[in-house]
């Protein structure tokens, strides 16, 4: 037999029964019954979409992202895993659309082509302070640490110390940025850019957004839509029981591994595909946070002679220990609830940079469904996960997580 789905359900399963129960009675069942299986039927055909009330077919247009701060970086090399032509591309799908508040690291070199492919009409703040991310202050005298590692990295062919580099910068750049804004906004020390939206006001939101993200042309402008970044730090807070102020929303990619189950903090970073760090954020208190978590244990395994040069396996590492602090979006979620008859909710075209569309406004995921699949939307929104969540389904809910016992470096 064919599957139903929730909703169609037969009053009666045979006919004489049927029959047998003309009448008044039978009329007012099935006024109540098909209503309801109607609204039933429609929840589940919407239910991969978004689940916040929006009407796509509104002439209103989608509002610009208020509130929120983007933080990216691109710092060029010879020997970089892509070609020059191909980061020029991508840097243009990325400052050329996205309107949300834009603070970017880059070389003094490349200040001028991030300025023009930004355009006059986008909000801006442009940090060319540092020529390499080895000049950052946590890498600055760890460069030899750091090129030695590329003798223990698994894929040491893709990859090579300048990555290493930029990988590690991210978080550091993140919590550099609010501490620019902060002056820029309340300390008045230089006049800010005209086209930013939050003037005199802190941000609510703050993510990293590797310029790399958006590798085609796309349809994407009002990114992130704070209503739905509202909903999944308000769900992603009563999944994990921890304040919406405290947590860090991270791409994951696969299941935990079993041989995971029993890890700790000695063991030293976890290198598996699992954390994805090519986008993080919340709340500023939280990304300050995370800022000094990375590194306290970035020193610690580094000290040790062991592998951190790739952003992931020590995210994975952080990810465990501060479980309950960690929301993520899981595009290949296995107990997501309708994944038995969707399959993969995420099953997009370049499925690593699945947030972007998860971020989108509804009208602009349903434009981006459309270009990638020609009119069948079978790229659906995920629902958001605690990582705390995720280990206990993975390992079940005896298991008991590893402890954090590293005092966190001071922020400056």
């Amino acid at each position: 037999m064919a599957w139903r789905p929730p909703g169609y359900l037969p009053l009666f399963q045979n006919q004489a029964a049927w029959s047998s129960r003309r009448g008044p009675r039978t009329l007012l069942l099935l006024l109540i019954a098909l209503p309801v299986s109607f609204w039933l039927w429609l929840r589940y055909i919407n239910s991969g979409w978004l689940s916040l009330q929006f009407d796509i077919r509104s002439s209103t247009p989608d509002p610009r992202p208020e509130g929120v701060l983007l933080v990216s970086a691109y710092f060029p090399f010879p020997s970089a895993k892509h070609s020059q032509d191909e980061y020029n591309a991508w840097l243009g799908h990325f400052l050329s659309t996205i309107s949300a508040d834009l603070y970017f690291f880059t070389t003094p070199e490349m200040g001028d082509t991030v300025r023009a492919l930004r355009g006059p009409d986008l909000p801006l703040v442009l940090n060319t302070h540092y020529k390499s991310p080895f000049d950052i202050e946590p890498l600055k005298d760890r460069r030899k640490q750091v090129e030695a590692m590329h003798g223990m990295d698994r894929e040491q062919g893709w990859h090579n110390p300048n990555l290493y580099a930029i990988w590690a910068a991210k978080p550091f750049f993140v919590n550099e940025a609010l501490h620019h804004v902060d002056d820029l906004f309340f300390r008045r020390t230089q006049p800010p850019h005209p086209g930013f939206s939050h003037l005199g006001h802190r941000y609510k939101y703050v993510f990293w957004v590797d310029c790399g993200s958006f590798r085609a042309p796309h349809p994407i402008r009002q990114w992130p839509y704070i209503p739905r970044v509202d909903a999944v730090f308000k769900e992603g807070a009563r999944k994990s029981g921890t304040k919406e102020e405290d947590l860090v929303l991270v791409p994951i990619q696969w299941t935990p591994p079993d041989h995971t189950r029993s890890w700790n903090e000695s063991m030293g970073p976890i290198d598996i595909d699992l954390s994805e760090g090519s986008f993080f954020g919340g709340h500023p208190e939280a990304v300050r946070w995370w800022y000094r978590a990375y590194f306290a244990y970035f020193n610690h395994y580094a000290d040790k002679g062991l592998f951190v040069g790739k952003d992931q396996t020590l995210m994975n590492s952080l990810l465990y220990l501060f479980r309950d602090r960690i929301i993520n979006v899981w595009y290949n979620d296995p107990a997501a609830p309708e994944r038995r008859y969707k399959g993969v909710l995420g099953d997009c075209s370049g499925w690593w940079y699945y947030y972007f569309f998860w971020l989108a406004t509804p009208r602009e995921q349903l434009a981006q469904a459309r270009e990638w699949y020609e009119g069948n939307a079978r790229c659906r929104v995920a629902r958001v996960v605690s990582f705390a969540g995720v280990l206990r389904q993975t390992f079940g809910r005896d298991w008991v997580g590893p402890k954090a016992t590293l005092p966190l470096i001071e922020d400056k």
